[in-house]
């Protein structure tokens, strides 16, 4: 009984040699390089900044709240931490992916249409920033309301 050995890269090799065998490039003037694998729509400009000052406020005022209390303290400055962590490793691949990454445009003509596409499918600019922020926000309302009850204690 023999086993043989197959490779998905079997077809790029020449018959019995080991070298590999010619392909055609990719041409700069082939169409599949003009259309982008993915675009910037332009949502997280707008609500990217909108997010970072709800988390700052969200966390000014838990430390505001807390600043009395050591224990609570320590937890909001690891949550902190986190947050960091949290917003940092996006931020860094979106930049590495922006500088890299041939298939990824920010100038294309998403970035400035009314409508965007989402996964479920188009809506308005506005109603999806609208969706992005609506937890920040309401993460950031709820707490200030904890923290105004919490010091009528």
């Amino acid at each position: 009984m023999s086993l043989e050995l197959k490779s998905s890269n079997a077809a790029a090799f020449n018959g019995s040699s080991n070298e590999p065998a010619a392909t055609a490039p990719l041409s700069p003037a082939d169409p599949a390089l003009d259309e982008p694998g993915e675009y910037d729509d332009g949502l997280l400009a707008v609500a990217g900044p909108i997010i970072i000052t709800c988390y700052t406020l969200l966390f000014a005022v838990a430390a505001a709240t807390f600043f009395s209390t050591g224990a609570a303290l320590f937890a909001v400055v690891v949550s902190i931490a986190f947050a960091v962590v949290f917003f940092a490793i996006p931020l860094t691949f979106f930049h590495l992916r922006a500088a890299n990454d041939t298939r990824w445009r920010r100038d294309a003509v998403h970035s400035k249409s009314k409508i965007v596409e989402t996964r479920t499918g188009p809506m308005r600019r506005w109603e999806a920033v609208v969706q992005i922020v609506t937890i920040p926000v309401v993460i950031l309302l709820a707490f200030t309301a904890l923290s105004i009850r919490w010091a009528l204690l």
